[in-house]
């Protein structure tokens, strides 16, 4: 289970430190790779290799003509990798992924459940307001949900 906020760095060859926190649930949990991939909102998606698994077979469930699902496999599942965990508990983020959620040095890593979000921290911060913004909407919609 992951949860927290944490500022970060990538070094210059795009390695990222995960947050201390966040290594003791991959490691108690005997990880030693990430599955890193895009997420819709221009951020970075890392999964444990479990549940990237549990993804794969419920999109593999789903119609493969619905052009959602076409988008979700060519957005998501394709441009995927698997990212080692080094001795110092840093994953290189490839190039292409850094390119796409436009990371710079400064990152932020959340610790979302399941998953691991990593954005660059101007856009977190940008995101960050729209979320407080919109307070008092999602309260209600998630109470509607029974959250």
């Amino acid at each position: 289970m992951f949860f927290g906020e944490y500022r970060h760095t990538l070094d210059p060859k795009g390695r990222l430190s995960i947050p201390g926190k966040l290594k003791e649930a991959l490691v108690n949990g005997a990880h030693e790779i990430l599955i890193v991939t895009k997420d819709f909102d221009t951020c970075l998606m890392a999964y444990p290799p479990e549940e990237w698994t549990r993804i794969l077979e419920k999109a593999k469930g789903l119609p493969m003509t619905n052009p959602h699902v076409k988008n979700f496999n060519r957005h998501v599942v394709a441009p995927a990798m698997e990212c080692l965990l080094d001795k110092q508990g840093r994953i290189l983020i490839p190039p292409s992924l850094r390119s796409y959620a436009k990371l710079n040095k400064e990152v932020v890593v959340l610790g979302m459940h399941y998953k691991i979000e990593i954005w660059d921290h101007k856009r977190w911060k940008e995101k960050e307001q729209q979320i407080n913004q919109s307070a008092q909407e999602i309260s209600t919609a998630l109470a509607s949900l029974g959250l």
